[in-house]
C-alpha cells in the first residue's frame, strides 16, 4: 500500500490546475472508492482543480449527464483496495475536522494573519516557507476533549453536513458550534511552524 500510495502521488503531482487525468492508473483506482465508486466510462472528464478552502489541488470529476463537480479523495480509494479503509475512523476523521473547520474565523485565523507573513518557524528557525498554525502548548486535542467533558457532549452522537458552497465540513447543531468556538478561543495559545515541523509534533503523543 505504501508503494501504490507513491506511485499514484508520483502521478498525480505531474498534473497542473486545470489539467485532464488521463493516466489510466489513476482513473482504474476511482473504481474502489468506498462510499462513490467510479467506472472510467461514467466520466465526462476528470482533472486537477483548485479546492476550497485552502486552494489545495485535487482530484475533481463530472459525470455523464451531471450538472455538479465533485472531488474524490484517491487515498481512500487505495486504502479501500487493500482492505485498509474504516468507515468509523473515516467519520472519526470527518468530526475532527468539522471541529476545526468551527475555529477558522476565530483567534486562531487572528494570529495567523497578524504574524504569518514575517514570521519563521519557533521549532527550526526557517523563514521564507509556508507557515502553519500551532496550538502550544496545550494541543488542539486536549482542548477539544475538555469542552466535550464540561459540556457532557457524546462525540459520537454528533452529526456533520458538508458545505458545498464552500467544501468544508461543519457541525450541524450551530450552538454547539458556537459554544465551541467562544471555548477555544478563551483556552488556546498558538505559535507558528513551517509545515515538516508541524506534522512531526502531530498531537504530541496523544
Amino acid at each position: 500500500m505504501t508503494q501504490a500510495n507513491k506511485h499514484i502521488s508520483m502521478l498525480i503531482h505531474q498534473y497542473r490546475h486545470g489539467d485532464e487525468v488521463v493516466d489510466h492508473d489513476i482513473r482504474e483506482l476511482l473504481g474502489f472508492h468506498p462510499s462513490c465508486p467510479i467506472e472510467s466510462h461514467e466520466l465526462q472528464w476528470l482533472k486537477m482543480k483548485l479546492s476550497k478552502p485552502f486552494n489545495t489541488l485535487c482530484l475533481t470529476y463530472k459525470l455523464k449527464n451531471s450538472g455538479t463537480e465533485e472531488t474524490i479523495s484517491w487515498k481512500k480509494c487505495i486504502q479501500n483496495y487493500y482492505g485498509k479503509y474504516s468507515d468509523s475512523r473515516d467519520k472519526a476523521k470527518r468530526l475532527n475536522d468539522a471541529f476545526r473547520t468551527e475555529i477558522e474565523t476565530g483567534t486562531k485565523r487572528k494570529f495567523y494573519n497578524q504574524h504569518a507573513r514575517d514570521g519563521c518557524c519557533e521549532n527550526c528557525g526557517k523563514n521564507n516557507v509556508k507557515m502553519t498554525v500551532d496550538h502550544y502548548p496545550t494541543p488542539f486535542k486536549c482542548i477539544l476533549n475538555d469542552f466535550l467533558i464540561e459540556n457532557e457532549i457524546d462525540k459520537s452522537k454528533l452529526t456533520i453536513f458538508k458545505s458545498k458552497s464552500e467544501n468544508i465540513t461543519k457541525l450541524t447543531d450551530a450552538v454547539i458550534a458556537d459554544d465551541w468556538q467562544r471555548f477555544h478561543d478563551k483556552h488556546a495559545t498558538y505559535r507558528l511552524l513551517c509545515g515538516p515541523c508541524n506534522s512531526g509534533f502531530g498531537s504530541y503523543g496523544l
